[in-house]
């Protein structure tokens, strides 16, 4: 277990170690952003890369339903490793 919720992995599971400095999350469920947001590494490794903008480098888009989109983020003013909610380029709300 890598124990961390880094690099927008939503769930502990989702989190896997590449290297020191990388960490990548996998799409725990059907449902990365789209097709094209998932990139296969192995016939059993997919991992979810953004494709809305505003979220953080490597950070992971986690579908909720079909309006609502979050990144786990740590822009200025979030407590650290909590959820951003985009809501507009400009605008972004901590849970």
């Amino acid at each position: 277990c890598c124990g961390c919720c880094r690099a927008g992995c939503v769930r502990h599971s989702c989190c896997w170690f590449i290297s020191r400095r990388s960490w990548y999350c996998r799409c725990c469920r059907a449902g990365c952003v789209r097709h094209s947001c998932c990139w296969f590494i192995s016939r059993r490794s997919w991992y979810c890369r953004c494709c809305r903008a505003g979220c953080v480098r490597h950070s992971c888009c986690w579908f909720i339903s079909r309006r609502s989109w979050y990144c786990r983020c740590c822009r200025a003013g979030c407590v650290r490793h909590s959820c951003c909610w985009f809501i507009s380029r400009r605008s972004w709300y901590c849970s």
